[in-house]
């Protein structure tokens, strides 16, 4: 009886932190959520979420289209509109559960190393980023974290529960995002070690029937997807692999847009954390060749690469860190761990407080901007923004592509992002002939800000 009481009480303390976790990271994941789109929002609001069922299950025309998130997206969009907040609601849903789910998977090596993950986790900016993103990072990322957690069980403990959701989560995953194929690669490459040993053929079986399921599904779309990735998919636009870009990712996944070094608050403790876990191997194997298949992908296809695409990653670098402030309990170390945990939430939190201040990319009060501060400026859009500005400004379309001289940019509003989608004589004809206004600064890339620069009429 008194072991009965005790597996009961035991469920009970988990249910309830994983709700606590659950209502700590919505409750994070609010502010700002009904903020303006950027500009891959706005691409998936225009293209997608409108477009009929069989051109979302048959087209790709651009990487934009995440097709789970898109038919999600289609049904609200349906249900309410073009709304910021009804378009994010499904990713806020999707995030929200990521790190109480994370904190049932951490459980599993240590109940205070699952908190502890849960917490930095609900906290960390770019899990809140993706959380307010009608995208699908954020349930590639609770998907592969599923399926991840499932084929770990299985590889122990091969259930009919375990096998079929790794392998339902693999394959959904993929079908959000096709990076997500770097976990499902992973475990089919970890499953295939261990055959020599355990010769359990099963856990294999679930990672190549996730890949054949992922292949059946984007089968209507492989002949748009190849002539993307063969065209449009080589303009890296100095998004290509390499050493800097890696470094970049992991210093914006850390630190946000705050100086890197203090990401090292977040990055020592993580790393020290992964040293840890190779005391049970197969975790950081599977997040080591995940992060390896994920490098190789666009490295072998000479394509443009974005961090966003590694989202799949952050569960395990949290979960690594959280391990290190656990080791220090274990070792009977409680102040210098809770000092270590301290470091960490702080680390995380601030780029926290810097996306609440700034936000994604401020497209909307751009406009809102102009038209309250410059009513008589005709707004021209410039470099990537010509795309999207007229989303929010529809004054501005139909000039949005309209080529800048010097005769005809007096009187103009001009908004520019994404500076590298600028021609040098744009820039330069917008230094000599007008003044920058207004600056927008974004959270995340430098490119996403944006500058609203005022070009006197002529005569003035």
């Amino acid at each position: 009886m008194t072991d009965t009481t005790n597996i009961v009480a035991g469920r009970d303390q988990v249910r309830r932190r994983f709700l606590a976790l659950l209502a700590l990271a919505a409750l994070l994941r609010l502010p700002g959520l009904n903020q303006g789109f950027w500009f891959d929002e706005i691409m998936a609001v225009v293209m997608f979420f409108p477009a009929p069922w069989s051109k979302l299950l048959t087209e790709m025309p651009i990487a934009n289209h995440h097709p789970l998130y898109s038919l999600i997206g289609k049904l609200m969009f349906m249900a309410a509109g073009p709304q910021e907040w009804a378009l994010r609601l499904p990713a806020f849903v999707f995030g929200a559960l990521t790190p109480p789910v994370l904190y049932l998977a951490g459980r599993k090596i240590s109940e205070r190393a699952g908190v502890l993950a849960a917490l930095f986790m609900s906290g960390g900016m770019w899990p809140v980023w993706f959380s307010q993103d009608a995208r699908g990072y954020s349930l590639m990322i609770l998907l592969c974290l599923i399926s991840a957690a499932l084929f770990l069980s299985a590889c122990e403990r091969p259930t009919r529960a375990n096998l079929i959701g790794c392998a339902a989560c693999g394959a959904l995953a993929m079908y959000t995002h096709l990076f997500a194929g770097a976990v499902v690669g992973a475990e089919l490459l970890v499953a295939a070690g261990r055959l020599g040993r355990r010769r359990d053929w099963r856990p294999l079986a679930a990672a190549a029937a996730a890949l054949v399921a992922a292949f059946l599904l984007y089968l209507p779309l492989l002949s748009d997807l190849a002539l993307y990735t063969a065209t449009q998919g080589t303009i890296t636009n100095g998004r290509e692999m390499s050493a800097g870009f890696l470094w970049t990712m992991l210093t914006t996944f850390s630190a946000g847009r705050l100086p890197a070094a203090l990401g090292l608050g977040f990055l020592a403790p993580a790393a020290a954390g992964y040293a840890l876990a190779w005391r049970r191997p197969l975790l950081p194997l599977l997040f080591t060749l995940s992060l390896l298949i994920g490098v190789a992908m666009p490295t072998v296809l000479h394509t443009f690469v974005f961090h966003r695409f590694f989202a799949y990653a952050l569960p395990g670098a949290y979960l690594f860190a959280a391990l290190s402030v656990d080791e220090l309990f274990q070792r009977g170390r409680p102040r210098l761990a809770a000092g270590l945990a301290v470091v960490i939430a702080v680390t995380i939190l601030l780029p926290l407080g810097d996306y609440y201040r700034k936000g994604k990319q401020s497209f909307r009060p751009a406009a809102d901007w102009i038209a309250a501060n410059a009513p008589g400026y005709r707004p021209i859009a410039v470099g990537l923004g010509r795309q999207v500005y007229g989303y929010y400004d529809r004054s501005a379309r139909g000039r949005a592509t309209e080529e800048l001289t010097a005769a005809n940019i007096g009187g103009s509003a001009v908004v520019v992002s994404h500076p590298w989608s600028v021609t040098v004589r744009e820039h330069d004809l917008l230094t000599r002939n007008c003044g920058l206004a207004q600056s927008f600064p974004s959270a995340g890339y430098r490119e996403y800000d944006v500058d609203v620069y005022l070009c006197p009429p002529p005569g003035r």
